[in-house]
């Protein structure tokens, strides 16, 4: 393990040595009509977008052309989400705290239902079993079908950070970590000295992964709350994403990828983020790191260079891994990188 954790941030300079990392060709570009917030979010043969105006954008994968395009008419807080043949959104009603969850059906682009969340929320959704999940002031779970309440949980009182998985939920609320029971809301289980959390948790198969109050990165295992590892200050600049075994890192040194069931460092890519900052995602086979103007594709296990794309303007929300092809969304514009030839 000594070995492959061993930090390798001159992979982008070693690449350069060997005459470059190989270009990565824009499979097309699409203008979203409108700032994009929070990142492209793929979904089997779409990518999803949605924009400051609160516009929802469909666009095929192949060609980049826009199925549809649906106006909620209110302001977007977030990145959408996907599954089950719908899209869900959530937007801010001018003027007011209050905002709305859309459940858009994924093929046609129609409302199937909207849902008002009468307390303020940053419009970050998750998504666990057939269930939408809202954190405003509690957990509210939607039925994903049709934006019926199912129930709501005092857990996370105060909360706003929340990620889901299979059967889990946890909320990074004031006084701790909390993890519900997606189907019910019952609490399984807390970790209170966790308080406060400072980002977003993310959640995996096996560990859930949070900032604490101190700045260090925690994993935790999902069944029980206990304590599996620890990261003094790693310097986030962005909340953990988990992929399978790895736990991908935006710091301010550039990418870091952990092991997630011990937390032991990886690699590290020396990519420097500039005003921009980093940001990554991962599908568990490759990173993607967008900075400073340029997206670099890493491999997995070690990190290395798969190639690299200059952006015509900044990326300021994280990218999204899909088979052979990478989506970054730069200002108003969605684009897809097309990975090398192997």
């Amino acid at each position: 393990m000594a070995v492959a954790a061993v930090v390798v941030g001159t992979v982008l300079a070693a690449a350069l040595l060997r005459g470059g990392p190989p270009p990565l060709e824009a499979r097309w570009r699409l203008r979203a009509g409108g700032a994009v917030v929070g990142g492209p979010v793929l979904e089997s043969t779409t990518v999803f977008v949605a924009t400051r105006s609160g516009e929802l954008v469909a666009a095929d994968v192949e060609t980049g052309a826009a199925r549809w395009r649906f106006e909620t008419g209110e302001r977007a807080l977030a990145a959408p989400s996907s599954a089950g043949g719908l899209v869900y959104l959530a937007t801010q009603v001018a003027g007011s705290d209050a905002g709305h969850v859309f459940g858009v059906d994924a093929r046609t682009g129609t409302e199937q239902w909207r849902v008002v969340v009468d307390a303020p929320f940053s419009g970050r959704l998750a998504l666990s079993g057939g269930l939408v999940l809202v954190s405003a002031g509690e957990v509210i779970a939607l039925d994903g079908a049709t934006g019926e309440e199912r129930w709501r949980s005092p857990a996370g009182t105060g909360a706003d950070p929340i990620a889901a998985g299979v059967g889990l939920a946890v909320v990074a609320a004031p006084d701790g970590l909390v993890a519900l029971d997606a189907a019910s809301g019952d609490a399984r289980w807390s970790a209170l000295s966790l308080a406060p959390p400072q980002v977003a948790p993310a959640l995996g198969e096996e560990v859930a992964v949070a900032v604490d109050g101190t700045g260090a990165l925690v994993g935790l295992d999902a069944g029980d709350g206990s304590e599996r590892w620890r990261v003094p200050d790693p310097g986030l600049v962005q909340p953990p994403v988990v992929a399978g075994s790895v736990v991908a890192l935006a710091t301010a040194e550039g990418v870091v990828v952990l092991d997630g069931e011990t937390g032991e460092r990886r690699w590290q890519a020396g990519v420097d983020g500039g005003e921009e900052g980093v940001r990554v995602d991962t599908d568990g086979v490759r990173v993607a790191a967008t900075s400073s103007g340029r997206l670099t594709l890493l491999g997995l296990p070690g990190g290395e260079v798969v190639g690299t794309a200059g952006l015509t303007g900044e990326a300021r929300a994280s990218p999204a891994v899909g088979p052979g092809r990478t989506y970054v969304a730069q200002g108003e514009v969605l684009a897809a990188f097309e990975d090398p030839p192997a």
